[in-house]
C-alpha cells in the first residue's frame, strides 16, 4: 500500500460557503488532502489533536474567539 505524501489540511472557518470553496479547490487541484473542516475553536483541537495535520487554513476570527488562542497550547514545544 502507497503512502499518500500530499500535505494534509485542515479547515477552520465560520463561514461555510468559504470553506467548501477552499475545500474543493485544494481537492480539485490534487496537490493537497482536507483531512478536516470546523466552524469553531472548540471543534478546532480535537481535530488538529486526531489529524495532526501540516497545513492549518485558519479563520482568525472564529464565532467562539481566537483560532489562534485555540491552537497555541497545541503548537508549544
Amino acid at each position: 500500500m502507497a503512502i499518500d505524501s500530499r500535505p494534509r489540511v485542515l479547515l477552520a472557518d465560520d463561514h461555510q460557503i468559504l470553506r467548501m470553496g477552499l475545500a474543493q479547490m485544494l481537492a480539485s487541484d490534487g496537490g493537497f488532502v482536507v483531512v478536516g473542516e470546523c466552524d469553531s475553536g472548540a471543534r478546532l483541537e480535537p481535530l488538529v489533536r486526531e489529524h495532526d495535520p501540516d497545513v492549518l487554513i485558519l479563520d482568525l476570527q472564529l464565532r467562539d474567539g481566537s483560532a489562534l488562542e485555540r491552537i497555541a497550547p497545541l503548537t508549544a514545544a
